[in-house]
Protein backbone atom coordinates (compact mmCIF):
# COMPACT_ATOMS: atom_id res chain seq x y z
CA UNK A 1 0.00 0.00 0.00
CA UNK A 2 2.39 2.37 0.87
CA UNK A 3 4.15 2.32 -2.69
CA UNK A 4 0.89 3.36 -4.20
CA UNK A 5 0.63 6.40 -1.70
CA UNK A 6 3.73 7.33 -3.00
CA UNK A 7 4.06 7.03 -6.26
CA UNK A 8 0.36 8.80 -6.32
CA UNK A 9 0.42 12.63 -6.45
CA UNK A 10 -0.05 14.41 -3.34
CA UNK A 11 -3.00 17.04 -3.77
CA UNK A 12 -4.50 19.60 -1.30
CA UNK A 13 -7.38 19.71 -0.23
CA UNK A 14 -10.20 21.88 1.65
CA UNK A 15 -12.74 19.70 3.36
CA UNK A 16 -15.26 19.30 5.51
CA UNK A 17 -16.11 16.34 7.70
CA UNK A 18 -19.21 14.62 8.63
CA UNK A 19 -18.39 12.09 11.72
CA UNK A 20 -15.57 9.81 9.88
CA UNK A 21 -16.87 10.79 6.49
CA UNK A 22 -14.78 13.47 4.62
CA UNK A 23 -15.99 15.84 1.84
CA UNK A 24 -14.01 17.15 -0.76
CA UNK A 25 -15.06 19.64 -3.68
CA UNK A 26 -13.13 18.59 -6.72
CA UNK A 27 -12.45 20.32 -9.88
CA UNK A 28 -13.74 17.77 -12.69
CA UNK A 29 -10.05 17.07 -13.70
CA UNK A 30 -7.09 13.96 -12.41
CA UNK A 31 -8.44 14.17 -8.72
CA UNK A 32 -11.58 13.10 -9.47
CA UNK A 33 -10.64 10.93 -12.31
CA UNK A 34 -8.11 9.03 -10.10
CA UNK A 35 -10.49 8.14 -7.30
CA UNK A 36 -12.39 6.74 -9.94
CA UNK A 37 -9.61 4.37 -11.27
CA UNK A 38 -8.60 4.14 -7.81
CA UNK A 39 -10.57 4.68 -4.94
CA UNK A 40 -8.06 4.23 -1.90
CA UNK A 41 -7.11 7.49 -0.25
CA UNK A 42 -4.47 9.09 2.44
CA UNK A 43 -4.84 12.33 4.35
CA UNK A 44 -2.62 14.10 6.35
CA UNK A 45 -4.73 17.12 8.34
CA UNK A 46 -2.61 19.56 10.37
CA UNK A 47 -3.57 22.59 12.67
CA UNK A 48 -0.35 24.70 12.28
CA UNK A 49 1.19 26.97 15.36
CA UNK A 50 3.73 29.57 16.12
CA UNK A 51 4.26 27.18 19.07
CA UNK A 52 5.35 24.17 18.17
CA UNK A 53 4.32 22.74 21.53
CA UNK A 54 1.05 22.87 20.12
CA UNK A 55 1.10 21.20 16.76
CA UNK A 56 -1.56 18.67 15.83
CA UNK A 57 -1.83 16.18 13.18
CA UNK A 58 -3.65 13.22 12.17
CA UNK A 59 -3.30 10.83 8.95
CA UNK A 60 -6.02 8.59 8.24
CA UNK A 61 -6.56 6.17 5.18
CA UNK A 62 -10.17 5.21 3.47
CA UNK A 63 -11.84 4.89 0.38
CA UNK A 64 -13.40 7.67 -1.91
CA UNK A 65 -16.16 7.90 -4.49
CA UNK A 66 -17.82 10.40 -6.61
CA UNK A 67 -21.08 11.47 -4.66
CA UNK A 68 -23.87 10.89 -7.35
CA UNK A 69 -27.05 11.78 -4.49
CA UNK A 70 -28.44 14.93 -5.46
CA UNK A 71 -29.12 15.71 -1.57
CA UNK A 72 -26.00 14.20 0.17
CA UNK A 73 -24.18 16.62 -3.28
CA UNK A 74 -26.21 19.80 -1.47
CA UNK A 75 -25.59 19.12 1.71
CA UNK A 76 -22.25 18.44 1.71
CA UNK A 77 -22.11 21.80 -0.38
CA UNK A 78 -23.90 23.35 2.42
CA UNK A 79 -21.65 22.08 5.32
CA UNK A 80 -18.55 23.41 2.89
CA UNK A 81 -19.99 27.40 2.10
CA UNK A 82 -20.44 27.63 5.97
CA UNK A 83 -16.91 26.20 6.47
CA UNK A 84 -15.41 28.59 3.88
CA UNK A 85 -17.32 31.83 3.10
CA UNK A 86 -15.15 32.25 0.11
CA UNK A 87 -17.60 29.38 -1.44
CA UNK A 88 -20.45 31.37 -1.60
CA UNK A 89 -19.61 34.35 -4.28
CA UNK A 90 -18.46 31.12 -6.54
CA UNK A 91 -19.94 29.37 -9.02
CA UNK A 92 -19.73 25.37 -7.33
CA UNK A 93 -21.30 22.87 -9.13
CA UNK A 94 -21.47 22.00 -12.65
CA UNK A 95 -16.88 22.11 -13.02
CA UNK A 96 -16.82 20.32 -9.62
CA UNK A 97 -17.17 16.55 -8.57
CA UNK A 98 -17.95 16.70 -4.86
CA UNK A 99 -16.18 13.77 -3.34
CA UNK A 100 -17.26 11.70 -0.15
CA UNK A 101 -14.36 9.73 1.65
CA UNK A 102 -15.41 6.91 4.44
CA UNK A 103 -12.80 6.29 6.82
CA UNK A 104 -11.43 3.05 7.73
Amino acid sequence: MLKLFLREPLRPVVYVNEGDTLYVLSLKDNKSQQIVANSNVAFNIDHYDEDWTKLQSIQMQGRAHVVEDDAEEQKALGMLIKKFKQYASMPLMGQNDMVKSTLM
